[in-house]
């Protein structure tokens, strides 16, 4: 029995799709940018508040991106003009 052989070619793949499959995208996802006017945030949240909060945001149609900024404009005019006290995380308490 004659043995086949076969010829690899080697893979091409763009430094795009390495950092794709890294960060754990799907093929048709592709990274982006914050939209223009916005910052990008990164929090530690406890996990069961996380879980809430993206429960919410399903329950109101929106995304919690949205549930966080328009919580975030409440609280800053809600002490607008005045002095106020924030109240530190547990995880600095010396702050």
């Amino acid at each position: 029995m004659k043995r086949r052989v076969t010829t690899l070619q080697k893979p091409t793949i763009t430094a795009g799709q390495v950092l794709g499959f890294a960060e754990g995208r799907r093929k048709e996802e592709k990274a982006t940018a914050a939209p223009a006017g916005d910052v990008r945030l990164t929090i530690n949240l406890r996990e069961d508040l996380h879980m809430k909060l993206k429960l919410r945001a399903v329950k109101d149609k929106t995304t919690a991106g949205e549930l966080i900024e328009s919580l975030v404009e409440q609280y800053l005019l809600r002490y607008k003009g005045g002095c106020f006290r924030v109240s530190v995380s547990r995880t600095y308490p010396h702050i």
